[in-house]
């Protein structure tokens, strides 16, 4: 899946759905993308201001992250 975003006035492409890596090995996962993310449908995405090449559709915090912050 590929997606087009606008930032600061300049386009840009990302294949990125999450930071962590997405393996395509669940199909039924797949499915479940394309159907949420239709071809065309206007989403929000999430760029990095620093890097605004760098964007992803989904923004979740690791589980070990959460370990770290609650002891």
């Amino acid at each position: 899946m590929r997606y087009r975003y606008s930032w600061n006035g300049r386009d840009y492409l990302s294949d990125r759905y999450r930071l962590q890596p997405f393996t395509d090995d669940d199909y039924g996962a797949v499915q479940k993308l394309v159907r949420q993310y239709p071809e065309g449908a206007a989403v929000p995405c999430r760029v990095n201001p620093s890097k605004p090449s760098e964007a992803v559709l989904v923004r979740e915090v690791p589980w070990m992250v959460v370990f770290a912050v609650i002891p």
